[in-house]
Formats: structure tokens, C-alpha cells, sequence
């Protein structure tokens, strides 16, 4: 018995001593022009149901990965440790708020909102969800899944089905049952996670966000430490969720959630809708400056994110000559020169239109790229 409650321990100190030796780990996503870009995990487990980790502890590896905002999302209905780990259905989120001062050596990183969130977990159909935004878990623990997610739905929470596509529930395809139809019907289903670490990406799930106007949402649904997940020195991130919000708050984050004004970031992708993802696009990729040599020019392309931006040309510019595949690497400037001006008038010419597909930036399932034109205006 003390060897395992010291391997739990141990697992959890080392869960916040590794992330501090990686400040680069951090995620980068500049704010739109209009929003707050917050980076939110909102599928997280701990000690408390079958997680390896101390609830603070996972609030101290969002904040040393830049995160704004996490969603502790404990099962209801499985929790190994609790012959170990002694508490209700809330107590994971009390810990990670630092209400518990005996655990002040894990202290939370103050930046990070902890929103208090649960996990009904049956067999498909409906599968698993997740509850956030909950005030009380406990009477989520009910015989059928309904009454749990009429008590989530009573007390205002936001529900949402958590990896449609796990191979453990869906061996072969992912499948849209009546059950899920007659829950979204009947307003029970306001999200669906379109990327999940333990299968990857679910395009089904993207087409189903775009065609019954769920928010799309992706998570870590992590289970052991960070650093177990992710090789940071080797530049791997985890996924988060891309919330465009008003203000960093709870209520501007459920306000933004409510108007489904989020995009998956993960494996170097990001997926969402056009109107949330072509804003974040030009956030993260902005033209430094132009320069125009006689009847050449050349722009250099900053990429201000985490991501590596994967360009290809689009239509629309075959009478200018500039590299067809490139990528702008994070925190890089690429110098693309622009041959083909000798039909320009050099002297009366003001723009040049330069028409791209951003192949990693998903904006239709299952895999329809992003198409923008970079209009740039003579100096």
C-alpha cells in the first residue's frame, strides 16, 4: 500500500518538475483583431477517477504551457484510487483551486482558469461525455446516463460527446446512432471533440460539427504525466482547444463555446470552421514587408504562432511565378520572391494578389484546406 501511494506521489512531483526545464513548450497562437485567442484543455483527469496525476499538478503544466484555461473532467463512474484517494465528485477541482492549503507545495498556476467539469462514461451508444461548467458533480452519479445529463443540463452545464471515434467503442467506423440523433434533437448535444490523442483526428465528427452546428472541441483527455505524452524538446505540443473569446473569464469563455467560435489545434492542424479559422490564419501569418527590385519583388512571411504553416499555390495567380509548397516554420521569416512582373506596368501597378491553400489549416471536412489571397499593396 505505501509503495503505490509513493508511486503516485512520485509520479505527480515529477509531472511539475520536468515541464519547468522547457519554458519553449509554451504554445503560441496570437489574438485576432477581434478576439482573445485562448488555448483550453477541457477533458482532463487526475487521481480522482483513473488519472496518474495530482489535480494541482495539472494545472501547473497548463500554465507552463501557456495555457489560459483547463476543465478537470474526473469519470463519474470509475475511479480506481478511491481506496487511496479519499473525496467526492468535486474534490479534484477544490485541489486544483488551492483549496486544500496542506497541498500548498503545488500550488496552481494563478493564470489558469480551472472550470469544474465531470465525465459520464457508458457503453455506445451514447458513449462518453463530458459536463462542464457543472456547480456539482455528485448528483451527475445516477443509475441512467439520462437522468446525469438532465442534472448536467439542470445546473447549465455544456455537454458534449468526447471521442466519437475511440476504437474501443467504435472497433471499425465511427458511427452517428438514433441515440445521438434524438440527443441532439433534444438539445443535449452542444459539442463534439474532433481530435482526440487515442485516435487521432475524426473527420466524421468535423463533418457532423459543420452539419448540425456543434462547437467543435479538442482535448488531451490525458491521463498520465505531460511529459509521458509529449516530446516538448522535440517541439510537440498538445492539443488544445482554440476558444475565441470576448475576455479571459469563465462567462466569456462560455459565451464563446454558446457561439461556437472555436478551432482544433493539434498535430500541427488546425480545424474549424472558416469564419473562426481564417481569422486565426491571418493572426498567425502576417506579410513583414514587400520589396520590389525593377521587375522583381520579394515578401518575407512571418509566422508569429507554434505552428509550421504549410503553403501551396492556389488559382489565380499563374501570371506571377513563386514557389508552388513552402512552410513557414514557427517563429520564422520566409523570404518568398516573386518572379513573372514583366506584364506589369512597374510604374502604375499597386497590388500583386497571391493566391494560397493552407494544407494544414481544415476548413470543410474531411480535408479541404483553408484558400486565401495575400493582397499586397505597393509601398
Amino acid at each position: 500500500m505505501k509503495r503505490v501511494v509513493l508511486a503516485l506521489l512520485v509520479a505527480a512531483v515529477l509531472g511539475t518538475t520536468a515541464t519547468a526545464r522547457a519554458p519553449h513548450r509554451k504554445i503560441v497562437i496570437p489574438d485576432t483583431r477581434e478576439f482573445k485567442v485562448l488555448k483550453c484543455d477541457f477533458h482532463v483527469h487526475t487521481l480522482f477517477s483513473d488519472g496518474w496525476v495530482w489535480p494541482a499538478v495539472r494545472v501547473q503544466e497548463a500554465a507552463n504551457e501557456g495555457l489560459d484555461a483547463i476543465a478537470i473532467t474526473d469519470h463519474i463512474e470509475h475511479r480506481p484510487w478511491q481506496h487511496l484517494v479519499k473525496g467526492d465528485h468535486n474534490k479534484a477541482h477544490d485541489v486544483a483551486m488551492g483549496k486544500e492549503r496542506d497541498e500548498q507545495f503545488l500550488m496552481p498556476g494563478e493564470e489558469v482558469l480551472v472550470i469544474r467539469g465531470a465525465e459520464v462514461s457508458r457503453d455506445m451508444p451514447p458513449g462518453h461525455w463530458n459536463a462542464i461548467f457543472t456547480r456539482d458533480n455528485n448528483p451527475l452519479e445516477t443509475e441512467s446516463y439520462r437522468d446525469a445529463f438532465d442534472e448536467a443540463r439542470r445546473q447549465g452545464a455544456f455537454l458534449f460527446w468526447s471521442h466519437p471515434g475511440w476504437s474501443s467503442q467504435a472497433p471499425n467506423e465511427t458511427i452517428w446512432y438514433p441515440e445521438h440523433e434524438k440527443l441532439w434533437k433534444q438539445g443535449y448535444m452542444m459539442g463534439i471533440e474532433v481530435f482526440n490523442p487515442f485516435d487521432g483526428y475524426y473527420p466524421e465528427a468535423f463533418r457532423w460539427a459543420l452539419d448540425k452546428n456543434l462547437t467543435i472541441f479538442c482535448n488531451t483527455d490525458t491521463h498520465w504525466p505531460m511529459d509521458q505524452h509529449y516530446d516538448y524538446e522535440a517541439g510537440e505540443h498538445r492539443p488544445v482547444t482554440l476558444v475565441l473569446a470576448r475576455e479571459k473569464t469563465e462567462e466569456g469563455i462560455r459565451e464563446a463555446l454558446e457561439a461556437r467560435r472555436t478551432a482544433a489545434f493539434a498535430e500541427d492542424l488546425i480545424i474549424g470552421r472558416e469564419e473562426v479559422v481564417k481569422p486565426l490564419f491571418e493572426a498567425m501569418l502576417t506579410v513583414d514587408y514587400l520589396h520590389w527590385e525593377g521587375g522583381k519583388a520579394f515578401i518575407v512571411l512571418k509566422n508569429n504562432s507554434s505552428l509550421p504553416i504549410m503553403l501551396k499555390k492556389a488559382p489565380g495567380s499563374e501570371h506571377l511565378v513563386y514557389k508552388r509548397r513552402f512552410i513557414v516554420r514557427p517563429g520564422e521569416e520566409f523570404k518568398l520572391p516573386i518572379a513573372g512582373l514583366g506584364g506589369f506596368d512597374m510604374a502604375t501597378a499597386q497590388v500583386l494578389d497571391l493566391n494560397f491553400f493552407v494544407d494544414n489549416f481544415y476548413v470543410d471536412a474531411p480535408e479541404v484546406p483553408l484558400r486565401y489571397c495575400f493582397r499586397i499593396e505597393r509601398p
